[in-house]
């Protein structure tokens, strides 16, 4: 996909913009004058924003580490949903990304193309395209300093945890799996109501339009079997009141991968919905996330 010309010109002219403005500023500050906004040279040092390229177009990503830490230490690249971002609702991602690097992990979370703040179009998605954003952001992650390319984990919220059974299933260099409200089976059809629109099916999901493109490449995916390759220990965390998958499949995905020799922990929380939109639910997932880290 060529990078749209027209974003690369408004981006520059924004920048230029902001640098003239950065100018005045200084020349007119007093003493009692409010602090200039932070750059990148002093901004907080334990989050750094990011662009890294997928395919042909660039992606956001946000990483969060401890400040002064010194040394490798193992990354976690975290995944959003699919119609959501690297925030993911009431920002439960800053909230988990900042837990995880007091810690002592890199945390990585990033916008799929079409998604967020990244490049592209959702209409535009297939399962095909959100795995090389994916495969790009874990190579991304590997490369920065300070991370342990040989100790990830990658962790996936719903439609995120797919992508994070292929990349567990591709590389020896990731070591365990999270998946929150995540139940991934292999060759799934999902049948969303399509409408047409400018001679083109599609499905809205949340003002976020998906094509029938993405859905006609679903049954294709085989994340539990990519799962099951390599064997990484695996946290499942999961609401009892999940509208999108019902406990008793979370059961039967923790059945698969036990008689598969994968080591699968199950956190339940009672009550909890799909997007753990609840700040104790939020916390538990958290807390429990980062406790079998620490301890597994």
């Amino acid at each position: 996909m060529e990078r749209d010309k027209s974003n690369l010109t408004r981006r520059a002219a924004l920048k230029s913009a902001a640098a003239v403005a950065a100018c005045v500023f200084a020349t007119e500050a007093t003493s009692n004058a409010a602090p200039a906004p932070a750059t990148a040279q002093n901004a907080p040092a334990d989050r750094q924003h990011l662009w890294f390229k997928s395919g042909e177009a660039f992606c956001s990503a946000m990483v969060h580490r401890a400040p002064g830490v010194s040394g490798n230490l193992p990354g976690v690249l975290i995944m959003h949903g699919l119609v959501a971002s690297k925030d993911q609702p009431h920002r439960i991602f800053v909230a988990l990304a900042d837990a995880l690097a007091k810690a002592g992990f890199v945390a990585f979370r990033f916008d799929l193309r079409g998604r967020g703040e990244s490049d592209g179009h959702s209409i535009d998605a297939t399962p095909k395209r959100d795995l090389e954003d994916a495969r790009a952001a874990l190579a991304t992650l590997s490369k920065l300093p300070g991370v342990d390319a040989k100790k990830t984990i990658v962790m996936g919220m719903s439609w995120g945890g797919t992508l994070a059974c292929y990349l567990a299933g591709e590389n020896l260099a990731v070591t365990r799996v999270i998946l929150w409200s995540s139940c991934p089976r292999d060759n799934e059809t999902w049948s969303p109501i399509m409408v047409t629109e400018n001679n083109r099916q599609i499905c809205d999901q949340f003002g976020n339009v998906l094509s029938k493109a993405f859905y006609d490449e679903v049954p294709e995916l085989t994340p539990q079997s990519q799962l099951k390759r390599l064997r990484q220990p695996v946290l499942l965390v999961y609401g009892t009141r999940d509208e999108v998958t019902r406990p008793a499949e979370f059961d039967k995905l923790k059945d698969e991968l036990t008689f598969a020799d994968v080591s699968c922990t199950s956190v339940v929380i009672d009550g909890a919905d799909h997007a753990l939109m609840n700040h104790l639910w939020e916390q538990k997932a958290i807390d429990e996330t980062v406790r079998w880290l620490l301890h597994e």
